[in-house]
């Protein structure tokens, strides 16, 4: 029974992955949000946690997730 679930999940995982529609998305999402990525992935010294998150509520506090979808 396990095992069935966890099938079925990785199947539904690799039918998702694979449709181009979400690929495009998130390529597309990627590049307009390329500072909030870059600034997820690049650790500083002086770029502690506390400023990380603080930018990131920043920049969808400017950004709402609708605008930012459209």
């Amino acid at each position: 029974m396990i095992k069935d679930i966890f099938d079925s999940f990785k199947d539904n995982l690799r039918e998702r992955t694979t449709n181009p529609f979400l690929g495009t998305f998130v390529i597309v999402w990627v590049i307009k949000n390329w500072k909030l990525v870059y600034s997820l992935f690049y650790f500083d010294k002086d770029f502690t946690l506390e400023k990380r998150l603080n930018y990131i509520s920043s920049y969808f506090k400017e950004d709402t997730f609708g605008e930012n979808l459209v």
